[in-house]
């Protein structure tokens, strides 16, 4: 895919760092640095404390998010985007309406089973904790890669 710098729309760019999220590049002509995501996240959960800390905590890592606490919040629906939601928030419809993946926010065994019930092969359950929500987020970025044309 051919990738132009942001600043000069140079096509002269080359990577310098693969992370696990994003790629950085550099422009040869004129030594801009600019990214691009490997995935974004649509994150909707009613638990202000969990959201807030795992929002920043993605956005370290360099991912686009988009935070609610509900749906009504949202301006469109997670089309082709990451949707991180907690168990009583789980419905098919969110594929129907275009999330790429959804990962399920379960911390306890009736959460889990809740989650559970989805069924679904681009579903993933992880808890609250910010390193098994990007564990999920790495998977789910090295199996798009894997899928990609």
């Amino acid at each position: 895919m051919e990738r132009r710098c942001s600043q000069c729309a140079s096509l002269q760019v080359t990577r310098v760092r693969d992370g696990a999220f994003v790629l950085e590049w550099r422009c040869v002509h004129c030594g801009h640095l600019f990214v691009d995501s490997l995935l974004s996240v649509v994150f909707i959960d009613d638990n202000d404390g969990r959201r807030r800390k795992l929002v920043k905590c993605l956005e370290r890592e360099g991912i686009p998010v988009v935070a609610a606490s509900c749906v009504a919040e949202l301006e469109g629906w997670p089309v082709g985007k990451v949707l991180v939601t907690h168990a009583a928030s789980v419905t098919p419809v969110w594929f129907e309406m275009g999330a790429a993946h959804v990962v399920v926010l379960a911390d306890s065994d009736e959460e889990c089973a809740l989650a559970g019930e989805i069924g679904h092969e681009r579903a993933t359950v992880a808890n609250g904790e910010p390193a098994a929500l990007l564990a999920s987020l790495r998977t789910i970025v090295k199996s798009s890669a894997a899928t990609a044309p």
